[in-house]
């Protein structure tokens, strides 16, 4: 009897596609199609209303075949930049991250990973302008919510104790001596250190470098360390303090501290390269002090600090052709600068003072 009914086909022998014709076992034992499906299915090995669509998707693949280098390169600056930073190169990872976010400008994890580095690293400005640039208005979860919350708020008393000191400042007396004026600068800053809108790393910073007594301003600049560990300008203020004092081991070991943590630190590379000079290593510290200016051109002294440099190491002519080229662009050395050039003072007393 032939079977032109599909009831007369017991249901587990029925092809799972059409349910009407039986399984044809002929060419493969563990088959579940019967022949006339099997080779419909060789023919379009995905359905035939799905054809549309897989050529759509071919050629977007096409196309995203001619991004792949740019794709994978931000993709492995992305994955690699805590590494990176962790290492030392904290600079290279932060303008790597930037670079992944000009050209990804949406991409929240991306924006996250560079802010969270900035903020970590003591790169403020910079992480406030990730933060302005790159994740305000940005739909997040509430983890990121909370962390983009601390940075905002530490950036908001850390620039409101900036203002704070122009206020201060031009609030002053002009017609008091210099001591009264200090003083009143001493007693405003103080009253500042426990208002919760203020930020007290700074201010120790600024009441540490304004103090004319070394111990002072030592407890100063370590309480502010203490505040915040990430502001490597304290550390910095420090050990220049140390070296002043003529205590290199200790200058030395917080200059250190700070290259290890981020080797492109501009402070720490020129005050590393005057520790060098004073040592006797005139090479080495002009290696570290070029860094500072590659790093940071317009940094505090790195400018004076390079031509002395130049000096220490017997290349007065290019020193002098580049000072030439610095009082150009409107550069202004003081007196004290023109005074080791002259050799009046000599480099031992200009960066250390008397015992």
């Amino acid at each position: 009897m032939e079977e032109n009914e599909y009831y007369t086909i017991p249901e587990s022998q029925l092809c799972r596609k059409c349910h009407v014709r039986r399984i044809d076992l002929t060419e493969n034992s563990n088959s579940i199609l019967c022949k006339e499906c099997r080779e419909e299915q060789i023919k379009y090995p995905f359905p035939k209303k799905m054809i549309p669509a897989a050529i759509i998707i071919i050629l977007l693949l096409g196309a995203a075949l001619i991004r792949v280098p740019k794709t994978l390169s931000c993709y492995k600056i992305y994955q690699s930049a805590k590494a990176e930073a962790q290492s030392g190169e904290v600079y290279e990872a932060l303008t790597g991250m930037l670079k992944v976010l000009e050209t990804y400008p949406d991409s929240v994890p991306a924006a996250e990973l560079a802010i969270e580095l900035a903020m970590d690293y003591g790169y403020y400005d910079f992480g406030g302008y990730l933060i302005n640039e790159y994740m305000v208005g940005k739909e997040v979860n509430d983890s990121t919510y909370a962390k983009m919350n601390m940075y905002t708020d530490r950036l908001t008393r850390y620039y409101n104790t900036y203002d704070k000191m122009d206020e201060i400042s031009q609030n002053l007396d002009v017609n008091q001596s210099e001591e009264e004026i200090m003083a009143s600068l001493k007693r405003e800053l103080l009253a500042c250190v426990d208002d919760p809108e203020q930020y007290p790393a700074l201010i120790y910073y600024y009441l540490g470098n304004m103090s004319t007594d070394p111990a002072e301003a030592e407890q100063y600049l370590e309480a502010g360390i203490k505040e915040d560990p990430n502001l490597t300008m304290l550390s910095s203020a420090l050990g220049t303090l140390k070296r002043r004092a003529g205590d290199f081991e200790g200058a030395r070991e917080l200059y250190q501290n700070i290259l290890d943590r981020d080797k492109s630190d501009p402070a720490a590379l020129r005050a590393m390269g005057i520790l060098c000079m004073l040592e006797g290593d005139m090479e080495q510290g002009l290696q570290y002090v070029q860094r500072s200016y590659e790093e940071d051109p317009e940094g505090m002294y790195v400018k004076e600090t390079l031509l002395i440099a130049l000096m220490e190491n017997g290349r007065a002519e290019e020193a002098e052709t580049m000072k030439k080229q610095f009082e150009e662009a409107g550069q202004v050395f003081d007196e004290e600068f023109d005074s080791y050039l002259d050799g009046s003072v000599s480099l031992h007393d200009y960066y250390v003072d008397e015992e």
